[in-house]
């Protein structure tokens, strides 16, 4: 009897030792999943601010493109109600038939012999 008492005993022992364990285990699960929880929303955090602020400078390029393509249409109609019935080219008064003679269109200057600039030639990535 002494010895089944004995072999009791061990065996509470035993599942006492590992009840305790079990609970450090799942303390130690606990604490990581909390850490990981934390590290996940700083994330989140950082890649939502991230999106907010390309979404943001995308919609100040949009606008600004979207400006520039305003003024480049205004000018067209400008170009275009000032060119009368030069055969849709933007040519005005100048003789709709010498396409190179730009002289008499309006704010176009006459460069003449005009030579360019000396310089580097331009590369291939140009």
């Amino acid at each position: 009897m002494e010895r089944a008492e004995s072999g009791l005993a061990q065996a509470q022992r035993e599942y006492a030792e590992t009840e305790q364990a079990a609970r450090y285990g799942r303390q130690a699960a606990d604490a990581q999943a909390a850490e990981l929880l934390a590290r996940a929303h700083a994330w989140e955090e950082r890649v939502a601010g991230e999106t907010e602020r390309v979404l943001r400078e995308h919609a100040e390029r949009r606008e600004e493109v979207r400006r520039h393509l305003e003024h480049v249409r205004g000018s067209l109609t400008a170009l275009s109600a000032g060119a009368g019935a030069g055969i849709g080219l933007g040519l005005g008064e100048a003789d709709a038939g010498d396409a190179g003679d730009m002289g008499n269109v309006e704010g176009v200057a006459d460069l003449g012999d005009a030579q360019p600039v000396p310089g580097p030639a331009p590369s291939a990535e140009d």
